[in-house]
């Protein structure tokens, strides 16, 4: 399975404009596979993610929206991309420039799959 998780955020890194693809565990926040640039921080930008997508999903549940499914953060010189893929988050660091559309796309696309597993 490692190599399937080595794949997956290969795949992902490979779309233009991505500074790094992680998987992370949901709950804890660690990461489980990631393939980043030098400058993003993975332990870091994996904590702070899984807990920005846990509040989320209280305020989605409580809104009464059901199951998060995916959060987008757009800052100035990027943006980060969550799914949620079962026990996991897909996690996506982009530069500003990066096709969000077809991050998006790939993102969904992987956690999909990998809530089917």
């Amino acid at each position: 399975m490692s190599t399937d998780f080595r794949d997956a955020v290969g795949r992902l890194n490979r779309i233009p404009g991505v500074q790094g693809a992680i998987l992370v565990d949901r709950e804890d926040g660690i990461p489980v596979e990631a393939d980043a640039m030098e400058h993003i921080r993975v332990p870091i930008a994996a904590a702070l993610t899984a807990q920005l997508f846990r509040r989320a999903s209280r305020s989605a549940e409580a809104a009464r929206f059901r199951e998060l499914r995916s959060l987008q953060l757009q800052a100035q010189r990027g943006n980060v991309f969550a799914a949620a893929a079962g026990p996991l988050l897909v996690v996506v660091v982009t530069d500003e420039d990066a096709n969000i559309g077809l991050v998006r796309t790939e993102v969904a696309r992987l956690a999909q799959e990998l809530a089917a597993v």
